[in-house]
């Protein structure tokens, strides 16, 4: 309903998971446009800076839109997260951040 609406999905968070779900959405359901937001300047900051520097070019290639190194509102307002970002039209807002990697069990 939201691609025929020409509307948006916004991933707050650009790690791991906001990157992931990212590629999946653009892949799996052409023509949905994709927005991901990240606090950090670069999208998956805890990863090497060839898989940045990788993701960062695969996703601006499949026209995600990215909107890295701002603070935006709060992720449960839509409405204000989407006005913030410049984004028009009916949107979802998917909160993708929030969790650090442990590289180990305790």
């Amino acid at each position: 309903d939201l691609q025929r609406r020409d509307g948006t999905v916004i991933l707050m968070g650009a790690g791991l998971v906001g990157v992931e779900l990212a590629a999946e959405l653009v892949y799996y359901l052409p023509g949905l446009k994709v927005a991901l937001a990240g606090r950090a300047p670069e999208v998956l900051p805890a990863l090497p800076k060839t898989a940045r520097e990788y993701a960062h070019r695969w996703l601006e290639g499949h026209d995600v839109d990215l909107h890295l190194g701002q603070c935006l509102p709060a992720s449960g307002d839509a409405a204000a997260v989407a006005e913030a970002m410049g984004i028009k039209g009916p949107c979802v807002l998917l909160d993708c951040a929030g969790v650090r990697m442990r590289s180990g069990f305790a």
